[in-house]
């Protein structure tokens, strides 16, 4: 890890074992090696992951293309695995956008956060009836969704 972040090994040693105390890191042991691996278990560490897809989400610059090319938008919301601190490097971006829909081409943006994107889009109308015809994708958007601008789309 050392040679990978460019710290000393002291200083790697040092910050591991704060991690290990906090809870956010789990160690194993094997003859002379030290194995480490994130504890998906820990409420903290998922709250920092959370934060740091929205912060990735921001940063690509995906967020801001979205406001301005989508007409009249009032809501995206990061929503599923992401919104949860449950994704891996395989897991897409969900995304429901509260707007007019126009076809955008989000490759650059996958290729900038290294996932899949899936856009979902709807004027207010349709999310009304959405709402009312699959109940269980409307609260899992207002329920575990974060909204990334604007505010919620309750109905």
């Amino acid at each position: 890890m050392a040679k990978k972040t460019g710290l000393s090994p002291f200083a790697i040693k040092k910050y591991a074992d704060f991690l290990i105390k906090e809870g956010l890191i789990l160690e194993d042991k094997r003859a002379n090696l030290r194995y480490f691996k994130a504890n998906v278990n820990n409420v903290f560490f998922k709250h920092l992951k959370i934060a740091f897809n929205v912060n990735l989400l921001q940063k690509s610059g995906l967020i801001l293309h979205l406001t301005e090319n989508t007409s009249n938008v009032s809501s995206i919301v990061l929503f599923g695995s992401m919104a949860k601190g449950l994704d891996d490097e395989k897991s897409d971006a969900d995304l429901l956008v509260i707007g007019k829909e126009k076809h955008m081409d989000l490759e650059k943006f996958e290729e900038i956060i290294r996932r899949d994107i899936s856009l979902h889009v709807f004027g207010w109308s349709n999310w009304n009836k959405k709402a009312k015809t699959d109940k269980a994708f409307y609260l899992e958007v207002i329920a575990n969704g974060i909204c990334v601008y604007g505010e919620k789309p309750v109905i």
